[in-house]
């Protein structure tokens, strides 16, 4: 290219990445996943997510001989994401914590303390003070 200018490509995608890259106070995880269907048709998925300043932010690229894509996740899309996995992650602990006990119930085996029970219900409660109104 003797002569030509070459510069560099200004789309949103691009010019994030470069000044996230360039930051040295931002933090980078990448992934890469190639999956290849039935019939031998390969796509390639690559996903960098970056830190910085307590927001993330996702670029997703993928490859397949159909052609390309290219997404900026946003930093409200992902923390969409984010409390959808935490909501996930609760919930199936929560399902597994209620397995466990009824796995424990149906063995007999004996749940808390039962001394520490029988002691609880036995001493008087302390009467509750009333919030203050303003």
């Amino acid at each position: 290219m003797d002569g030509a200018e070459r510069t560099l490509p200004r789309d949103e995608f691009t010019v994030r990445l470069r000044e996230l890259s360039d930051n040295p106070g931002a933090v980078r995880t990448s992934s890469r996943v190639d999956i290849a269907d039935f019939y031998g048709q390969h796509e390639t998925w690559t996903v960098d997510t970056f830190r910085h300043d307590g927001i993330e932010t996702a670029f997703v690229q993928r490859m397949s001989t159909d052609g390309g894509l290219r997404l900026l996740v946003p930093s409200q899309v992902m923390a969409a994401l984010v409390r959808g996995h935490e909501t996930l992650t609760g919930k199936m602990r929560v399902r597994g914590a209620r397995q466990a006990v009824a796995t424990r119930i149906a063995r007999g085996d004996v749940l808390g303390n039962p001394d520490a029970l029988r002691l609880a219900r036995k001493t008087p409660r302390k009467p509750r003070r009333k919030a203050k109104r303003r």
